[in-house]
Formats: C-alpha cells, structure tokens, sequence
C-alpha cells in the first residue's frame, strides 16, 4: 500500500500515458483491453524515449492484474508468443517481449470500505501499468526511478529497518507471549523521468 501511495499514481512521474477508449490525443493511447490497441508499440516508443533522454533503458515493468490480462489476451501479442516453447504469455514471456529485467504483476488487493460498513474491496494497483528504470546495485549517487531507505537506527533492527519483538504476556496464560513486527522505512521518488505511469490502461 505505501509502495502504491508513493509510487503506482498519477502526478508523480515525468511521463504520463492515459488510456482512453477512443482517439487518442497527446500522451494517450488505446486501452490495451481494446483490439485496436498496440501495446507493444506503445510500451517500446516509451522505453525509446526514455533511454534517449536519461541514457538509462527501463528495465523494469509493473502491472496491475487487470492490465496483465489485456496484455495476455492481447492478439498483437499472442501473435509474437505463438511460436515460442511455451506459447503462453507469462511475465517472464513479457520480459522478452518488452526487453526489461523484471516484469511484475501486483495481485494485492484492499478493503476501503470504513470499518462496519460495506466490503469495497479490489486491487491495490487499479488499472494500472509502471514502466521503470531500477538500479540493479543501489548505491549512494546511482540514478534509480526510486529507492526505498531504512532506518537501522531502531534497537534490535536488521539491517533493512525491520524488528521482531517479543512481549511476555502472562497475564493471558502462562507462557503466552505476544510478537510484534516493526519496519522503519520510506519509500522516495529519485528520479522523475526513470519512470513512465499509464493510468486506466486496462
């Protein structure tokens, strides 16, 4: 939820793609659900773009399922992966096709209904895609889309800013304990134009 709320939304990359069901203008394109699409182009142009004014090729691909099901049933795409071993598209087949390192596809879903209401629940990434350029070995001075930092600084914490604590609980039972999970981290923006958003591509 908090990678999302950082990074999976409109107003945060240099580049911005919103699908549309019609006559795509500027910085709009076709929903991949749409035959006439032509996602493969769309992404490729991105990726082109991206490395002629970074000098960085994204290498990486996240999508929400709904758009991962666009582009599995996609017939452009079918079309490529019909000769291959497997025949069927997976993200790994999608990796090859859109020549990244990683394509991810973000199955988590959300309850936002206030508590003792309705259920709303859906996925946490909507209908959307993120095309991006993570550093492989991050490091101090090396261009990342974004970086996640931590903070050792809580006592007992790993060296990712995460803590298991064990609390007695005898109260409850003798021998009962109760465990508690801590993580100190914040996930940043770094680079604004190692990412390209596609909203409502689905």
């Amino acid at each position: 939820m908090e990678w999302a709320r950082k990074f999976f939304k409109p107003s945060v990359w240099t580049t911005e793609i919103t699908g549309v069901d019609a006559n795509p203008a500027n910085n709009q394109a076709l929903k991949f659900s749409d035959p006439m699409s032509d996602p493969i182009r769309v992404i490729t142009n991105q990726s082109i773009d991206m490395a002629s004014k970074t000098g960085f090729r994204p290498n990486t691909l996240v999508l929400s399922p709904r758009v991962f099901y666009a582009l599995k049933n996609h017939e452009d795409i079918l079309d490529r992966i019909k000769y291959t071993q497997k025949g069927i598209v997976t993200n790994d087949l999608l990796a090859t096709l859109f020549e990244v390192d990683n394509v991810y596809t973000a199955w988590g879903v959300v309850n936002t209904a206030a508590q003792g209401e309705t259920d709303n629940i859906d996925f946490i990434m909507g209908d959307h895609a993120l095309l991006c350029y993570v550093n492989p070995r991050p490091a101090i001075k090396q261009p990342s889309a974004g970086y996640i930092f931590t903070w050792t600084g809580l006592m007992g914490a790993s060296a990712y800013g995460s803590r298991i604590v064990r609390l007695p609980m005898d109260i409850l039972g003798l021998g009962t304990e109760r465990i508690e999970g801590e993580v100190a981290f914040d996930p940043k923006v770094i680079a604004q134009d190692l990412g390209v958003f596609f909203k409502d591509i689905a």
